[in-house]
């Protein structure tokens, strides 16, 4: 079982639940906060390493989870405010506001 460090804990600005912050990929800089929990249908493989912390990526078919690694699920897939604002982007029921201030603006 990987434990985490206190630093590695934070939380979500959308909805408050606990994150898991993992450097993704080789670049060592962008952070991606994923579920503290590892889960079998987990899309990102994460591993400790020496001097970098938890390090992550995304697994594919051709290159599938080692043994070391576990699954966890970027938390992008399991936030609540951020999946209703996807939600009201393809309902179109988000306010588009440029064309909003033209029609403002025209009148």
């Amino acid at each position: 079982m990987m434990l985490a460090s206190a630093g590695e804990y934070g939380r979500c600005r959308r909805c408050g639940d606990v994150v898991l912050w993992v450097v993704m990929g080789g670049s060592g800089k962008a952070m991606r906060p994923s579920t503290p929990e590892p889960s079998d249908d987990g899309t990102v493989a994460i591993t400790r390493s020496p001097g970098a912390g938890l390090v992550g990526r995304v697994v594919t078919a051709q290159v599938p989870a080692r043994h070391f690694e576990r699954l966890h699920v970027t938390h992008f897939a399991t936030c609540a405010p951020r999946l209703a604002h996807r939600q009201g982007l393809r309902d179109g029921t988000v306010v588009d506001l440029a064309r909003a201030r033209r029609t403002r603006e025209s009148t």
